[in-house]
């Protein structure tokens, strides 16, 4: 017997280096936090907290993250950060600040969100 491939897309995990992270195996909202900033995502969007400020970004316009890490050239031993690309440019993820390989796991985890909400808004 030939198992027909589904005709509705469904969400696969998505890798980042050698990390897979299924979409929906997440918690419904998670904070990550460095020094003073903070970044909520959720279903719907990411919140950005720096000092004083909030920033709300929907979901509908992250085309997706990338690591950006010191001149050094050592991404595992570097710090790095997380950018949002959005239509409108990159937008710096200050609380996602970590070494390369913890980087790498939030980075994973934040394109599992991306993901999830992506599959949740085509139903």
């Amino acid at each position: 017997a030939v198992r027909r491939p589904s005709p509705t897309p469904v969400a696969t995990p998505r890798f980042v280096g050698d990390l897979a992270i299924d979409p929906e195996s997440p918690r419904p909202r998670l904070t990550v936090r460095a020094g003073l900033s903070s970044l909520t995502v959720d279903d719907r969007q990411l919140t950005l907290r720096t000092k004083l400020r909030r920033e709300r970004l929907p979901w509908s316009m992250v085309e997706g993250f990338e690591q950006r890490f010191a001149d050094d050239g050592r991404a595992a031993t570097a710090s790095g950060v997380l950018v949002a690309m959005t239509p409108a440019g990159a937008i710096e993820l200050p609380a996602t600040r970590r070494q390369g390989g913890q980087l790498r796991h939030v980075h994973a985890l934040l394109e599992a969100y991306r993901m999830r909400a992506r599959a949740r808004a085509a139903r």
